[in-house]
């Protein structure tokens, strides 16, 4: 293994969060929001999807950097997330909706935030979710 300099801890793996999949669908709206479905394993895998307003159309896979997949995961399982609210919504129409899952175990729960109304954490994981992509590396091939 790597030396770590002092006062760093090591990066976390699969066995401290015990999360399977993390899963993020966006969907489109009026304004052209971008519409997208994404499937991460906790092996760095991915299966993806792009609707609308995405640079990736289609059915994709590819893989993510292991290392910040790891750390999203743990902050993922650190989180409340698995005791928020199944639904978020707000009294404004036309707005894009995601929808969040989470799979640890035989335990699935998913999150619906419409309008980006629930807690901040829930968007911070929405957000570490889409960063993961810009840096993936995606199969030529498409869908595999």
């Amino acid at each position: 293994g790597i030396a770590l300099a002092p006062g760093f801890a090591e990066l976390p793996d699969r066995e401290s969060h015990g999360i399977d999949e993390i899963g993020l669908e966006r969907t489109q709206c009026l304004a052209n929001c971008p519409a997208y479905t994404v499937i991460i394993r906790a092996d760095g895998t991915f299966r993806y999807v792009g609707d609308y307003g995405v640079a990736h159309m289609g059915e994709h896979t590819g893989t993510v950097e292991v290392g910040q997949l790891n750390q999203l995961l743990s902050f993922v399982s650190e989180s409340p997330f698995m005791s928020f609210e199944d639904t978020y919504t707000a009294s404004f129409l036309d707005a894009p909706a995601s929808y969040v899952m989470v799979k640890r175990g035989g335990e699935t729960k998913v999150i619906e935030n419409y309008g980006n109304t629930g807690p901040a954490t829930l968007w911070a994981i929405e957000t570490l979710t889409d960063d993961l992509l810009e840096t993936a590396t995606w199969n030529e091939s498409g869908a595999q």
